[in-house]
């Protein structure tokens, strides 16, 4: 008969069942995380979706009535250029307004 001494580390050696539960657990850490970007990205869709369906509610046709103005020099936050150019428009129907518009360099009148 052979004797065996008790090893000196009381650390339990892993079983298979440990093994089986640290697994699960990683994969459900990493369906969380996947789960977490996919909500991320879909709330991103859609709030683009709100800003674009209120963006197009409030858009109306506007005529220039004048040429645009050179865009200043430099922009703040990298955005893109635009000028400003005397207009009217109708909002709502049959209700005419005039003023000023955003609109791309060098636009012409009309």
């Amino acid at each position: 008969m052979t004797y065996r001494e008790p090893s000196e580390s009381r650390a339990v050696p892993l079983g298979n069942g440990s093994r089986r539960r640290a697994f699960l657990v990683l994969v459900l850490m990493a369906a969380l995380v996947c789960g977490a970007v996919a909500t991320g990205k879909l709330w991103e869709v859609g709030a683009a979706a709100d800003r674009d369906l209120a963006a197009h509610r409030h858009r109306v046709t506007a005529t220039t009535t004048g040429p645009a103005e050179d865009p200043p020099a430099t922009t703040r936050y990298d955005t893109k250029p635009y000028s400003l150019a005397p207009a009217t428009w109708e909002q709502p129907a049959h209700v005419r307004h005039s003023g000023t518009v955003h609109v791309p360099p060098r636009t012409p009148r009309g």
